[in-house]
C-alpha cells in the first residue's frame, strides 16, 4: 500500500513538475547586446519593450554592464522595442510572437550627426520654468561648444536642442549621469543629470564626437527573416505621416501583396497599403478625395483581411490614435455601411492605453459632425472600457472646460499682446490689427492636427487677404528657431506670427487669456473686438465657407 501511495505521489510530482517546465517554456525569451558605436557599452542604455504599442504594458530591459540584455515575454502579437544610449540615436524594432521562441538581437547605436552651425543650439530643463531655459551654447577655444550658467538647485536635469540635423535632442558629451523619461510607450527621452560646483553648471558638446554608421547591417541574426521586415514595414509606415497620397506606389505594393505567402507580412503590408493612400494622420491633411481613388475593391479587401481586431492596426498607431485613419479606409471602401461597427470594435481591442485615445478620437469625430448624441454615448463608453486612462481624464477636463469658457463666440476679444515672430520689438494687439477680420491661430511645429489646418488657412489667406483677412498665428513652440525653421522648410505660412517671448507653451499668458486648453485652437475677430466663431466653427473647410458669408454674402 506505502508503495502504491509513493508511486501515486511520484507520478503527481513529476506532472507539476513538468507543468512548470511547460509553464516556462510558454515563455519567449529574448536576448542580446545592446552596445555603442565604437562596439562597447555605453555610459546608460537601456531597451523599452512595449507589447501592442500600448503605454501601459511598457517595461524597461537595463542591460548589465557588458550590454547584455535579457527579457522573457508571456504575451503574443507585436512586440515593439526601442533601444537608447546616452549620446546615441536610438533605433526601434518590431517583432511578432505567435507562439513561445527564441530570439537574439545584437545591436549596435549610432552616435548623432550634429550641425556643422551649433550656434543655435539651447539648453533645456524638463521643467518649464527652470532659469536657464533657451541658453545658446557658445563657441569654446577648444573648438567645443558649451555654457556655463549659475544653479541653487543641488542636481539639474537637461537636454540640448537643435544640435542635430535629425532634430534629435542630445546631451552635453560631458555629462555622467543620465535620466531617461519613459514615455507614450516606446518612446523615451534622455536628460542628462549635473550636480553645480560652487552654484555653477558647466555643458560641454563636442561637435567632432559625429554619428558614424554602424558595422551592424541587422539587428536580427537571419537576414529577411519575418522580424526584419515587419520593422522595415513599420518604419517605412511611418514615415508617410506628412507625405503626399501615392495611389501608383500603393498599386504597385498591392501586386506584391497578393503574391505574398507569410499571413505576418500580408496583413503589415496591407496597412503600409492604406498608409499610402492615406499618409496624413488626421482626416484630411496630405488626402485625395475618396472619389478619386477608384479600386474600392482592393480596400475592401485590405480592411476584411485585416479585420477590426488585427494587431498589425498598431503599426500605424500614433497619437492619439488610428481612428481617424482606420474611418478613412472605411469610407474609401464605398460601402461604409458594412463597416458599421468596424471602427468601434478595432478600438475596443486595442490595449488600455491605445483603447482611450480611439474613444477619444471617435468623441471628436462626433463632434465635428455635429453629433452631440452620439459624442455623449461615446464618452460613457470611454468611461466604462477605459475609466483610469490618461484620454478619459483628458476628455472629461476638455468637457469641463468647455461648459465654464468664457472666450466663446459672441464675447470680446481678450486684451493680448503678442510678440513678432520676425521683429520681437513689433507687438500685436487688438488695437493696431489694421484688418476687417483676423484669425488667431494657437499652434506648434510639433501638433499633427494644427499642421493639417494649414491647407485650409492657406487657401482662405489667398481669397480673402485682399479683402481686409489676416491671420496671427500664435506658436507654443519652446524655441523660436524651430518655428523659422518649419516655414523655410515645410510651410511659408505668408501671414502674421506671434510668440511668447519666455518660451512658455500652454503657460503663457496670452494662451491663458484665450482659454486654450489643447491646440489647434482658432478665434475669429472682427475689426471692433468681437469674437465671431471658435475652433469647431471655423476648422478645415468651415473657415472659407465662414469668411464667404461675412464678405460675400453681405
Amino acid at each position: 500500500m506505502k508503495n502504491k501511495t509513493f508511486s501515486a505521489l511520484l507520478f503527481l510530482s513529476a506532472l507539476t513538475i513538468s507543468s512548470s517546465l511547460n509553464a516556462l517554456l510558454a515563455q519567449s525569451v529574448i536576448t542580446g547586446t545592446l552596445l555603442g558605436n565604437d562596439g562597447k557599452p555605453m555610459k546608460k542604455a537601456m531597451v523599452l519593450m512595449t507589447v501592442g504599442e500600448a503605454a501601459a504594458t511598457t517595461v524597461i530591459i537595463q542591460p548589465d554592464k557588458n550590454g547584455q540584455f535579457r527579457r522573457e515575454s508571456k504575451h503574443t502579437g507585436l512586440h515593439f522595442l526601442n533601444f537608447a544610449g546616452a549620446d546615441h540615436v536610438q533605433q526601434q524594432a518590431v517583432i511578432y510572437i505567435e507562439e513561445p521562441r527564441a530570439l537574439e538581437l545584437n545591436v549596435r547605436l549610432d552616435q548623432p550627426d550634429y550641425k556643422e552651425d551649433l550656434s543655435l543650439a539651447e539648453i533645456y530643463s524638463n521643467s518649464a520654468k527652470a532659469s536657464f531655459n533657451g541658453q545658446r551654447l557658445q563657441k569654446l577655444p577648444n573648438g567645443k561648444f558649451g555654457a556655463v550658467f549659475h544653479s541653487n538647485e543641488s542636481s539639474i536635469q537637461y537636454l540640448i536642442r537643435n544640435a542635430t540635423n535629425s532634430g534629435m535632442p542630445v546631451t552635453g558629451t560631458n555629462a555622467k549621469e543620465y535620466f531617461f523619461s519613459a514615455h507614450g510607450g516606446i518612446h523615451t527621452a534622455i536628460f542628462a543629470v549635473e550636480k553645480p560646483v560652487d552654484g555653477k553648471v558647466t555643458i560641454e558638446l563636442d561637435p567632432v564626437r559625429s554619428g558614424k554608421s554602424s558595422h551592424v547591417k541587422s539587428l536580427f541574426p537571419d537576414e529577411g527573416s519575418i522580424d526584419e521586415q515587419l520593422t522595415q514595414i513599420y518604419h517605412e509606415i511611418n514615415s508617410l505621416n506628412y507625405s503626399m497620397p501615392s495611389e501608383p506606389a500603393a498599386k504597385l505594393l498591392s501586386n506584391r501583396i497578393l503574391m505574398e505567402e507569410s499571413a505576418v507580412l500580408r496583413q503589415a503590408l496591407w496597412v503600409k497599403y492604406l498608409a499610402l493612400l492615406f499618409p496624413g494622420l488626421g482626416k484630411d491633411y496630405g488626402e485625395m478625395p475618396t472619389g478619386q481613388i477608384k479600386d474600392s475593391t482592393l480596400i475592401s479587401k485590405a480592411m476584411d483581411e485585416l479585420s477590426p481586431t488585427s494587431p498589425f492596426w498598431m503599426l500605424r498607431m500614433h497619437y492619439p490614435s488610428p481612428a481617424d485613419y482606420i474611418e478613412k479606409a472605411v469610407l474609401a471602401t464605398g460601402h461604409p455601411e458594412r463597416y458599421k461597427e468596424y471602427i468601434e470594435r478595432s478600438v475596443e481591442s486595442w490595449p488600455f492605453t491605445a483603447r482611450g485615445w480611439g474613444y477619444s478620437s471617435l468623441i471628436s469625430m462626433a463632434e465635428k459632425k455635429g453629433d452631440s448624441e452620439e459624442s455623449d454615448r461615446l464618452y460613457e463608453r470611454l468611461k466604462l472600457l477605459s475609466p483610469e486612462s490618461q484620454a478619459a481624464k483628458f476628455v472629461k477636463l476638455q468637457r469641463e472646460r468647455k461648459e465654464a469658457a468664457t472666450v466663446v463666440a459672441g464675447s470680446e476679444v481678450p486684451s493680448f499682446k503678442a510678440h513678432s515672430l520676425q521683429d520681437t520689438s513689433v507687438v500685436y494687439t487688438p488695437d493696431n490689427m489694421q484688418t476687417k477680420i483676423y484669425l488667431i491661430d494657437f499652434w506648434a511645429t510639433w501638433c499633427a492636427p494644427c499642421i493639417q489646418e494649414f491647407p485650409y488657412l492657406q487657401r482662405a489667406y489667398e481669397q480673402y487677404h485682399d479683402k481686409g483677412f489676416q491671420i496671427l498665428s500664435y506658436s507654443l513652440d519652446a524655441s523660436r528657431e524651430v518655428v523659422v525653421r518649419f516655414r523655410k522648410e515645410r510651410f511659408p505660412m505668408p501671414w502674421l506670427h506671434g510668440i511668447d517671448l519666455k518660451l512658455q507653451r500652454n503657460q503663457s499668458p496670452m494662451a491663458k487669456q484665450f482659454e486654450v486648453f489643447d491646440i489647434p485652437a482658432a478665434f475669429l475677430i472682427d475689426e471692433s473686438g468681437k469674437i465671431l466663431a471658435t475652433s469647431q466653427d471655423v476648422s478645415k473647410e468651415k473657415l472659407e465657407e465662414v469668411l464667404k458669408k461675412l464678405f460675400e454674402e453681405k
